[in-house]
């Protein structure tokens, strides 16, 4: 599900969400089964953990998870501090790593733009109405 509807449950789910989702389930199944920079199995679950699994609460309620939130927001696969690469053949950097940058590029910019909406509503509540 994409981060937007997960963190807001009441949105109505778009065609951009449900691109997003598909880019998740393919990211899902790329982290599985295909050699990354993830040390071995407790990083791989790790990453699922936290990028599927967790969520923030954002002032009470819950919001999507941190690690798919990062993702997003830097248009390649993130993990804490660690930017996911696939490898294939010994050691090769894996096509898909392209792809993924290819297909979150839009993201990036939809989760930045949602950032920049955010900052601007906060700060014009912040401000007093008579100015």
């Amino acid at each position: 599900m994409s981060h937007h509807c997960l963190s807001n449950p009441g949105a109505e789910v778009k065609v951009c969400d449900e691109l997003e989702s598909f880019v998740h389930v393919t990211l899902h199944h790329t982290v599985r089964y295909v050699h990354s920079n993830l040390d071995g199995p407790e990083g791989t679950r790790g990453f699922v953990d936290g990028y599927f699994d967790s969520y923030m609460d954002r002032n009470g309620e819950q919001a999507g998870p941190p690690s798919k939130l990062t993702t997003l927001l830097e248009g390649r696969p993130s993990h804490v501090d660690l930017d996911v690469l696939f490898y294939y053949d010994g050691g090769k950097l894996h096509p898909i790593n392209d792809l993924f940058k290819t297909l979150l590029g839009p993201m990036k910019a939809r989760y930045k733009a949602f950032k920049i909406r955010t900052e601007i509503a906060n700060s014009t509540n912040s401000v007093p109405q008579d100015l």
